[in-house]
């Protein structure tokens, strides 16, 4: 069948006389989003890329001039109404069972037909630019594309911003409150025919906002359940008839229908980090139970092991699901057998965000700030496009018009799209392509971050990476923030082909690092030493200066700030804290510095059980739970927020 294919792409074609109207070809691509659904079916973006292309580098070939309609892959690429349109447009004609150019066409001109039907075909499958760059004063955590063709997006301000590109002004819609301490917009639903947009976070709220005014809200998550933070919402998604749903801290997931009480599902171990309707009418959850649950009319009727804490999932159509963790893997999964049935490692790191488009592509973002578009072709998730952008990738949505908007950790929101029409001036995209490509050289093994107005950061694989030496061989031991010692252990001895005897030693290493927060680590252990790793990071402070900061590892946050402010001069005493905070975080040591005080007494030994079993009746295992809080300095809340990310 692939010869075949290839045989039908080399085969000549008939031009029309005269250079083909961009026009046609245009209004060809308009037909073919429009009929998106037969689109991916069909698998036309694919084809007609290969057969175009082949005209753009070489145009004299006769072999590619010709195109055979009875090939079979080559029949249901253009079955999708626009397909054989834009062959035309291209200057194909149709010739009773081919497509064909005449021979004595001018290569120029086939090559300069070509490449305006590829320009308009780019829409649907070029590379992504950026368009637009909006700001919040917080995380931007979440993304979400309006009905009309604006974007909603919102964070850790607590706010939700409207927008709509090009136009630079949002709207900023408030509602959400500080709870128990914490601030956060964690989740964004498109709208329904009553609603713009709704919203949901750690104040445990939905709000469903309209013509930029909060016209409903609604609480329940955590009611009724006994531990910290259980009533914070995490996640929203639609029913295939348009119903809403919500993931929570409280492990249950709920579905919403006007006045009527929710429908609860609880099946869950660990905190819901996302949910989603399938066309198939079930609904499924993602947890950090390592699994995804296929929910319907209110029963679960199985459980996926993910085997990897799930953090993204979007619908594929029919029984299909794409679900992402910090595996870095992206896989389909068929939630009917129950089985994957393809997957991509797109990168090192967590996959943080999921979205699909109309056309069946796959939008993937991860915590060290990238994207990356997957196709679903049989078996297997094909790259087709990646990009760059200046944080952490905390949520995707695809535009109507097919743009891509992206909720980043640097606290923007960034609009990303295939059309030269819509790109931001070429000045613009060249300054945000170099933030992106030095954000990107200066990662660490552990996750960046910024200062000032440099902000955000991309992470690498791990939370917390160290260079060891066993025996005379050197290997990396990494983990991530709340993972339990001994599963580090086993994956470390694996991974590294090490004797399993050794994993009481490696296991009491990791356990020590953890408590020591990040300091030196090598002492205690025996057969593992630990090495040391220096850091320089580009950063911008206050007054603009763009300076290097630079430390060793186990060197103190608060020390370094100290003695950066005083090399550079003209640093506030205000600035100390984010210095000293960042530093903390791109060394990998976990837990905020909120200030230069001396640190907290930690609590008494009760006081410590007690904190603990907080965590475990969250679903957390006893040596995680303490470990997470021991990491934060016995602040629930910053251990609570570490475990579930």
């Amino acid at each position: 069948m692939e010869d075949d294919l290839a045989a039908a792409m080399a085969m000549s074609l008939e031009p029309a006389a005269g250079h083909p109207d961009p026009g046609p070809a245009a209004a060809a691509v308009a037909t073919l989003q429009a009929n998106a659904a037969v689109l991916a079916e069909a698998g036309s973006v694919s084809i007609l890329s290969t057969l175009l292309n082949n005209l753009v580098k070489n145009p004299a070939e006769e072999k590619f001039r010709r195109v055979k309609l009875a090939n079979a892959k080559i029949s249901k690429a253009l079955s999708c109404p626009g397909a054989e349109d834009l062959l035309l447009a291209a200057g194909f004609t149709k010739t009773g069972e081919t497509l064909e150019v005449p021979a004595d066409r001018p290569a120029e001109q086939v090559k300069a037909q070509a490449e305006q039907a590829m320009e308009a075909l780019s829409a649907l499958c070029g590379d992504f630019v950026l368009a637009a760059q909006f700001r919040a004063e917080g995380e931007v955590r979440c993304v979400a594309a309006l009905r009309e063709g604006g974007v909603a997006f919102a964070g850790m301000d607590n706010l939700v911003h409207l927008c709509h590109p090009p136009a630079p002004e949002t709207r900023v819609l408030s509602g959400h409150q500080r709870r128990a301490g914490v601030d956060g917009v964690l989740a964004l639903c498109d709208g329904d025919d009553s609603v713009d947009v709704v919203s949901a976070g750690r104040d445990g709220t939905i709000i469903f906002w309209r013509e930029g005014e909060a016209v409903e809200s609604i609480k329940g998550h955590g009611e009724n359940i006994q531990g910290t933070n259980v009533h914070v919402v995490s996640a929203l998604g639609r029913t295939s008839d348009g119903r809403l749903i919500s993931g929570g801290w409280d492990k249950t997931v709920r579905v919403w229908k006007g006045d009527q009480p929710p429908v609860i599902m609880a099946g869950h171990d660990i905190a819901i980090n996302a949910v989603a309707g399938l066309d198939s009418g079930d609904i499924v959850s993602g947890s950090g139970d390592q699994t995804i649950g296929v929910w319907r009319d209110g029963q679960k009727l199985r459980s996926l092991p993910a085997k990897q804490v799930v953090r993204a999932l979007c619908a594929c159509g029919g029984t299909l699901v794409a679900a992402g963790g910090n595996d870095g893997v992206v896989r389909l999964w068929d939630t009917a057998a129950g089985q994957a049935v393809a997957e991509r490692q797109v990168a090192p790191s967590y996959v943080l965000a999921l979205a699909r488009r109309q056309t069946g592509e796959i939008a993937a973002g991860t915590s060290d700030g990238q994207v990356f578009i997957l196709v679903h072709e049989g078996s297997s998730l094909r790259q087709s496009a990646d990009f760059q952008v200046c944080g952490e990738v905390y949520g995707l949505s695809f535009l109507p018009n097919g743009d891509l908007a992206v909720a980043c950790g640097d606290c923007s929101c960034t609009v990303w799209t295939r059309s030269l029409a819509r790109a931001a001036p070429q000045a613009i995209r060249e300054e945000f392509g170099a933030r992106a490509a030095a954000l990107a050289a200066t990662r660490a093994p552990a996750v960046g971050g910024g200062v000032g107005a440099s902000g955000g950061g991309g992470g690498a694989s791990y939370d917390f990476t160290f260079p060891v030496e066993f025996g005379s061989q050197k290997f990396s031991l990494s983990w991530n923030r709340g993972e339990d010692p001994k599963a580090v252990a086993e994956r470390f001895i694996r991974e590294s082909q090490l004797d399993s005897r050794h994993t009481g030693d490696v296991v009491a290493f990791v356990m020590q690092a953890m408590q020591q927060q990040g300091a030196q680590h090598g002492q205690g252990m025996q057969g593992i030493q630990g090495g040391a790793k220096d850091f320089n990071f580009p950063v911008e402070v206050a007054d603009g200066r763009r300076l290097t900061i630079s430390w060793n590892r186990g060197d103190d946050p608060q020390q370094v700030a100290l003695d950066f402010a005083r090399q550079h001069g003209g640093i506030g005493a205000a600035e100390l804290p984010d210095i000293a905070n960042f530093i903390q975080q791109a060394s990998g040591q976990p837990g905020p510095v909120p200030t230069f005080q001396q640190a907290a007494p930690a609590p008494t030994p009760v006081m410590q059980q007690q904190l603990v079993q907080q965590i475990t009746a969250m679903g957390f295992p006893d040596a995680m739970a303490r470990s997470a809080l021991e990491a934060a300095n016995w602040d629930i809340e910053s251990a609570i927020s570490r475990l579930l990310g």
